[in-house]
């Protein structure tokens, strides 16, 4: 009976160590992946890394073009993401599968290579740890079957978790106001955007401005970057500043509003960033 017992145990150990993937554990393992497609404007260099905080799950991010710019290695046209300049978690069982997809790809022995069907992209994988860095491209679509399912596996990722938020086709409004209180009156600046019914209308001081597609579609870009559903009224510089920014914004039902003074002066750069890009965009027609 116990030799059954200790049998059965080790077999149970088998099936368990059998069942879970050996994790990566350098710290300083990175796979970057570039997919560029030169016939669509579209490029995304994502980076998938583990967690220091943890060997059983991963980070990913959209990485930047350089090591402390806040502009990501980033271009899509017509297409509004998801706060692309986060670094997102990937729990355990997506991390496993990365990882076993590292190993079964055999990444460190891969070389250039032109896959037999074309989809239109071009891959280029740079893969480092430690002690060592290695890098290859492929063209259009993998004959490896391995490494074909990491390269979806990895623009899944992307899909998942920097999904595209519908704006064109979708009433939205964005109203921004400079208000003095020296005068009681609003002073300066009123911009007004709004899209309704695919039509977009601009508005700089009542003065109607022409506003392309793309241009509205970067403004949201840089607004969901930005955080604009979390911005709350910034009170710092009331006592010093008699101006204030008034903001509100409308996407579908997500409504928002807040008001700031002096935003160049603020340590928190997003609400500058927004306003001074909304500011820049009616300025180009005065």
């Amino acid at each position: 009976m116990k030799k059954f017992v200790l049998i059965y145990s080790c077999g149970l150990l088998l099936i368990n160590s059998c069942s879970r993937n050996e994790p990566i554990r350098d710290p300083s393992f990175r796979l970057n992946i570039i997919v560029n497609n030169p016939a669509k404007p579209f490029k995304v260099s994502l980076t998938i890394c583990p967690d220091p905080h943890s060997e059983q799950t991963g980070l990913i991010h959209i990485q930047r073009i350089q090591e402390n710019s806040s502009v990501p290695d980033y271009r899509e046209s017509g297409v509004v993401r998801r706060k692309i300049l986060d670094t997102v978690s990937l729990e355990r069982d997506a991390f496993e599968k990365f990882a076993l997809l590292i190993k079964k790809t055999k990444i460190w022995e891969q070389q250039n290579s032109i896959g037999r069907r074309t989809d239109g992209n071009a891959y280029q994988f740079t893969v480092k740890d430690s002690l060592r860095e290695h890098s290859f491209s492929v063209m259009g679509s993998s004959e490896n079957t391995n490494l074909e399912e990491l390269t979806t596996f990895c623009l899944d990722q992307f899909e998942l978790h920097f999904p595209s938020i519908p704006v064109m086709g979708v009433d939205s409004e964005i109203d921004l106001r400079k208000y003095s209180r020296l005068t009681n009156a609003f002073d300066s600046v009123w911009v007004r955007m709004v899209s309704f019914e695919n039509t977009l209308l601009a508005s700089y001081e009542r003065r109607p401005f022409p506003l392309t597609g793309n241009q509205y579609i970067e403004l949201w870009q840089v607004m969901e970057n930005n955080d604009i559903w979390k911005l709350e009224t910034a009170t710092k510089f009331e006592t010093k500043y008699p101006v204030e920014y008034r903001l509100s914004v409308r996407r579908g039902t997500l409504t928002n509003s807040f008001v700031v003074y002096a935003p160049s002066k603020l340590a928190d750069k997003r609400y500058f960033n927004v306003i001074n890009f909304i500011e820049m965009l009616a300025s180009e027609y005065q």
